[in-house]
């Protein structure tokens, strides 16, 4: 049955974003276009389905990443994903399913501000906010250990905001990015080997478990292979 690309992208809607995808199932789609116009149409048109419907949306081309290498393909998708701002709604969140009030400005969304308007002791606000945590991340054995961890310090790294560097937020980033030198950096943060081939499968799956824990329905990775088809370097 042929469709036209109109009535493709709403069948991609409805069907995939909108229920199948969206109630936890997963998907890969083929589209082969005839020109790099078209090819660009479709990512673009794509990636604004996807955001509309509230997917953290990802683009990966070929050309750019060894997608056949696990590692790399997470490491250029991690590289794109907003980690501070995910975190902090998940923390903000978190805070008030227990009752706590949030300061509207940014700059007052730290440990002491919170704990101040809600007149708690900060430290035992931060107790609470680690228990919480621990409950809400370390238990949830579908992401792997390392990935929970590295949540844990960038959630508490929101809350640590009001300083100039948040605690181990920017290493574990690096990490997750492929960018750490020295994974003696994160012996603090219990993270204690880089990603690598043998472990970039469950960084994978546990990323997707992490976007649906913030609350997005999950993850579309848009992967332009043009430059698998070209049969010699240019």
């Amino acid at each position: 049955m042929d469709l036209l690309p109109q009535e493709w992208f709403h069948t991609l809607r409805q069907e995939y974003l909108q229920r199948f995808v969206g109630q936890g199932g997963s998907s890969v789609k083929f589209v082969v276009t005839d020109s790099d116009a078209a090819r660009v149409g479709v990512q673009t048109q794509l990636a604004t389905l996807a955001q509309q419907e509230g997917y953290a949306c990802i683009s990966v081309d070929a050309k750019d990443t060894k997608i056949h290498m696990m590692d790399k393909f997470f490491h250029q998708i991690a590289r794109q994903i907003p980690w501070d701002e995910l975190a902090s709604q998940f923390v903000r969140r978190l805070l008030q399913e227990n009752g706590y009030q949030i300061p509207e400005k940014k700059e007052e969304f730290c440990m002491a501000g919170v704990a101040r308007m809600n007149e708690r002791a900060e430290p035992l606000l931060r107790r609470d906010l680690n228990s919480w945590l621990e409950r809400a991340i370390y238990r949830d054995t579908q992401m792997c250990q390392e990935f929970r961890m590295a949540m844990i310090r960038l959630c508490l790294g929101q809350m640590d905001s009001g300083s100039e560097v948040p605690f181990m937020t920017e290493p574990v980033k690096a990490w997750l990015c492929g960018e750490i030198r020295q994974i003696s950096s994160l012996k603090e943060a219990l993270i204690f080997q880089k990603i690598s081939r043998t472990n970039a499968r469950y960084m994978f799956v546990s990323l997707s478990r992490w976007l649906r824990l913030v609350g997005k329905p999950g993850l579309v990775v848009s992967l332009d292979l043009h430059r698998c088809l070209v049969s010699k370097k240019p």
